[in-house]
């Protein structure tokens, strides 16, 4: 797994990205919490869909089945996971009209059954 694409989440909303993830959860967050771990990836799958998934391939199939499409006509050349800077540095506005980082947004998702839509520029 490369370790600078995804966040590491607690049942205590605790989270970290990259390496820092890799060492706080794997020391109970500095000591302070021992819950399960969850780790979420986003992809980007074309330049208008954004999912979260375990991996490229079962995410992009999963959208690919929601929207009747092959898989090509699904994902472009570009399909990956985000990388952390991404996660960082996109920018995602809810409803309200707030503006966040994707992190920031994954993070104040509830965790559920993946893969599911991320966001998206038709939203």
């Amino acid at each position: 797994m490369n370790e600078t694409n995804y966040l590491a989440f607690c049942e205590c909303r605790t989270w970290a990205t990259s390496n820092l993830a890799k060492e706080s959860m794997g020391n109970g967050h500095n000591g302070a919490c021992y819950h399960f771990k969850i780790i979420r990836k986003v992809y980007r799958l074309n330049d208008m869909e954004w999912w979260i998934g375990p991996s490229l391939l079962i995410t992009a199939r999963a959208a690919a089945r929601e929207y009747g499409l092959s898989l090509r006509e699904m994902i472009d050349k570009e399909a990956r996971s985000l990388s952390e800077d991404e996660l960082l540095k996109l920018k995602f506005v809810d409803d309200d009209g707030q503006r966040k980082t994707f992190a920031e947004e994954l993070m104040s998702r509830p965790i559920s059954d993946f893969p599911e839509p991320f966001a998206g520029t038709e939203y």
